[in-house]
């Protein structure tokens, strides 16, 4: 075999090293947060208009194993936001059933398939984030850069058709 053909094969399977490299990192963090229990609180800093920051602060938790669960998300601050709520029950071979409590109003109301690309409170998240994803649900895809090569996860439905891409 030249040497000319030997680089371009590895020139060709290079983006399939690296995705199965991807693959295994996801895989693996899927791996290690597997527990029957999750609990914990973060906060974000939404940065609006005008520069403008907003803070937002929430506890979590989880019961069932990555996949197959339930999350209870519960808003803690700021006081406009207090108290609301989201459930999410995961299930493993579709998407997820979503809930949201407002204190204000004193009801609950699901949150539509359609509705789950909108943003979340003001952030760049959206409802569909929230879902626990199976590795295998994704396609990895590798854009080489100069400096460094970006992954991408792209996520397919039922059909295998693509519904969205995440880096």
């Amino acid at each position: 075999m030249s040497k000319r053909l030997l680089a371009y094969l590895l020139l060709l399977a290079a983006p399939l090293a690296a995705a199965e490299d991807a693959r295994q990192i996801v895989a693996e963090s899927q791996r290690r947060g597997r527990a029957d229990s999750q609990r914990y609180e973060g906060s974000l800093e939404v940065i609006g208009a005008n520069n403008k920051v907003s803070k937002k602060r929430w506890q979590s938790d989880r019961l069932g194993s990555y996949g197959d669960s339930k999350a209870f998300i519960r808003f803690t601050e700021p006081p406009e936001v207090k108290g609301v709520a989201l459930l999410v029950i995961n299930h493993p071979d579709r998407s997820s059933d979503q809930w949201m409590w407002t204190p204000a109003i004193g009801r609950d109301r699901r949150i539509a398939q359609q509705d789950r690309s909108t943003r979340f409170f003001g952030t760049d998240f959206s409802f569909e984030d929230l879902e626990e994803r199976d590795v295998l649900a994704h396609r990895i895809e590798t854009q080489a850069g100069q400096e460094f090569t970006i992954y991408f996860l792209a996520r397919l439905d039922s059909q295998r058709q693509l519904r969205s891409r995440a880096i």
